[in-house]
């Protein structure tokens, strides 16, 4: 009796867990991108003297409501120090986008060009998306850090809208028609009220025949 009933339980808490569903990708197949080449960010202070942050727009045409489950990307590292601040916004204007969730990458990380991973960044503020909303993945850099990094591109010709600033997201120019960095955005997806319900059918019924099995 003990077996079943473990089995049926560990069956319902799986299966009622939140399950990730890709809504926007720009990841080839086998999650592959472009490797040598990509958008750069930095900071004044690193070589190249010139801040730039770099942010690219998805239109969200999923479920409404959705939690956003985690967000990937690809990005590698190519010289000074600083780590690099990955930012979800929603917004049609960049400028006057709302902050919905952030996270870091710490330097060192391996480097651009070289064996790079996909970064998973897991969300762990509620955030829920909206159908028919613009969203904007945006990269920087500290400004006091002296950090050089490069969002890589896709590799499919994946083709969107985009903006950069040079000074710190004070202002943004915008970028029409460009290369679409490497990133996927993931939500959660709950199962259907019936599947639940069958679920729990199925372990009533277990318990059931366990019962009468001790009883004969």
């Amino acid at each position: 009796m003990r077996r079943l009933l473990t089995a049926a339980v560990a069956t319902v808490i799986v299966t009622s867990g939140l399950s990730a569903q890709t809504v926007y990708n720009t990841f080839g197949p086998g999650n592959s991108f472009n490797c040598c080449t990509g958008w750069t960010i930095s900071s004044g202070a690193s070589s190249i003297e010139t801040s730039y942050t770099q942010a690219y727009a998805f239109l969200y045409g999923g479920a409404a409501g959705a939690a956003l489950a985690q967000i990937r990307l690809a990005a590698g590292f190519v010289g000074g120090s600083g780590e690099l601040d990955v930012t979800l916004l929603d917004g049609t204007d960049i400028g006057t986008a709302s902050m919905l969730e952030a996270w870091s990458i710490p330097n060192p990380s391996p480097d651009f060009g070289g064996s790079q991973p996909i970064y998973v960044l897991t969300s762990v503020t509620p955030v829920s998306l909206n159908t028919g909303d613009t969203y904007w993945v945006q990269l920087s850099t500290p400004e006091a850090m002296t950090a050089w990094w490069a969002w890589n591109w896709n590799d499919q010709g994946i083709m969107g809208n985009g903006a950069y600033s040079e000074d710190d997201g004070a202002t943004w120019l915008a970028r029409t028609d460009a290369t679409m960095p490497a990133f996927a955005v993931d939500v959660g997806v709950v199962p259907e009220p019936g599947t639940m319900t069958l679920l729990a059918t199925g372990l009533v019924g277990l318990v059931g025949i366990s019962r009468r099995r001790k009883r004969a």
